[in-house]
């Protein structure tokens, strides 16, 4: 696991890893670090249910 996925997966703000890694462009970093962490996917989708759910 590199320095980015880490980073990453400790709740870093990608851009603010981006930057720290010297890359040009955030999507370098989203698209070769970001699909080692699989829980990523799945803690954006219960967050965004919490929100659409939270009023019911």
């Amino acid at each position: 696991m590199g320095v980015a996925t880490l980073a990453l997966q400790a709740d870093n703000y990608p851009k603010v890893v981006s930057e720290r890694l010297g890359q040009s462009m955030i999507s370098i970093t989203l698209d070769t670090s970001s699909h080692a962490i699989p829980a990523m996917q799945e803690e954006a989708a219960a967050l965004i249910a919490d929100l659409v759910f939270a009023g019911e």
